[in-house]
């Protein structure tokens, strides 16, 4: 379990990043985030029902009666149920959340998208430097965390970025990637069927110009067939 002054913590870590900037360098100077634990779980956290949700101009305008203290764009909502999930959970949640805010300060697409490559890049730029190890997250729990994401990553199809960063942590963290081995199967299966069909091929043309019948007609044509083929 994190406290506030550990998830504010985290955040600030995410504000120092996205100021370094990404590897696909994008930078942005993101506002100081206001947080927001909600004691009920019965506020709106997203349509899927999220642990925490950025609080955009969108939700903002809309449930911004309900939450005085929300500023629109600089603020994280949490549900206290969050809380008492495994850390490295509660990190990566922050950290994804957090994106959305450098998304906006960084005026580009607020995705789910380019939120999933500020939460893998700022959660392995935070394991390098050894400031997961504070929060008792090692190596260990990092492959854990981001094997259970994967299928959440897989999503946008289109950001051919994300697609590289992903393909990037299942060779560095050995995940298990069903899309990857599925697609690698099918490619197998393909190049066994053309391997096969070339194979068949063969035998019919090695028949052709080197069986040796007595037929002078026939011996007329193969050596015309031999002689426009190059043999």
């Amino acid at each position: 379990m994190l406290t506030r002054e550990q998830i504010r913590e985290i955040i600030e870590e995410c504000r120092r990043i996205g100021v370094s900037g990404l590897e696909n360098g994008r930078r942005a100077t993101i506002p100081f985030i206001k947080i927001d634990i909600l004691r009920s779980n019965l506020n709106f956290t997203g349509a899927l029902g999220n642990s925490a949700i950025f609080i955009n101009k969108n939700t903002y305008n809309m449930l911004s009666q309900y939450h005085s203290g929300w500023v629109a764009n600089k603020t994280i909502a949490i549900k206290e149920s969050l809380l008492l999930k495994p850390t490295i959970d509660i990190i990566g949640t922050i950290v994804h959340e957090t994106g959305h805010a450098f998304n906006v300060a960084a005026k580009i697409a607020n995705s789910e998208g380019n939120a999933y490559i500020f939460e893998i890049e700022v959660i392995l730029k935070l394991l390098e430097s050894g400031k997961l190890l504070s929060f008792d997250c090692d190596r260990q729990e990092v492959e854990r965390y981001f094997q259970s994401r994967l299928t959440n990553y897989h999503m946008d199809t289109r950001n051919t970025y994300l697609a590289t960063l992903v393909g990037q942590i299942v060779e560095e963290f050995g995940l298990q990637d069903d899309r990857k081995e599925q697609h690698d199967k099918k490619l197998t299966s393909s190049e066994e069927t053309k391997e096969r069909t070339s194979q068949a091929k063969v035998p019919s043309l090695r028949l052709l110009f080197f069986a040796t019948p007595d037929n002078s007609q026939w011996k007329k044509e193969n050596n015309l067939i031999l002689s426009r083929v190059g043999y």
